[in-house]
């Protein structure tokens, strides 16, 4: 086999960047003002569009509320992420502000916010944008 000059991580973001340009998406993330009590207000502070793919997995959630003698329930509550490149989570917001936990992100008039953002294998090539929908009273 002949060797073209690509390393496994060149033929990975290769990859990756068709898959994007593909079968991606833009979502749009908004960061907003925060009152004296950590509230958000109606005041957009930075936002970041990110052309990434969403990703649906379950969860497995146990409720232990039950008798115990009966057993607990386990239920499967569906999750939301983001698969991206890392390198457009690297450049960052206008401003300079980068994709940072609390931003929210609105699915089909449904609130998200991020949980968390993974380097994936700590490659510097995938990442992955976990999400948590927001509900007012949770939090």
């Amino acid at each position: 086999m002949k060797n073209i000059g690509y390393s496994y991580k060149g033929f990975t973001e290769a990859r990756l960047k068709r898959f994007l340009k593909t079968g991606g998406q833009s979502f749009t993330f908004i960061e907003w003002e925060e009152n004296g009590y950590g509230e958000p207000t109606e005041t957009q502070v930075a936002s970041k569009i990110v052309l990434g793919v969403l990703h649906t997995g379950s969860n497995a959630v146990i409720n232990s509320s039950e008798n115990a003698s009966v057993g607990s329930k386990v239920r499967s509550e569906s999750s939301y992420s983001i698969i991206t490149s890392w390198e457009s989570l690297v450049t960052g917001f206008s401003g300079g502000k980068e994709l940072s936990p609390g931003m929210s992100l609105n699915l089909e008039g449904v609130e998200y916010k991020i949980v968390k953002v993974s380097n994936l294998h700590n490659w510097g090539i995938v990442a992955e944008i976990s999400l948590e929908e927001y509900d007012e009273w949770k939090h």
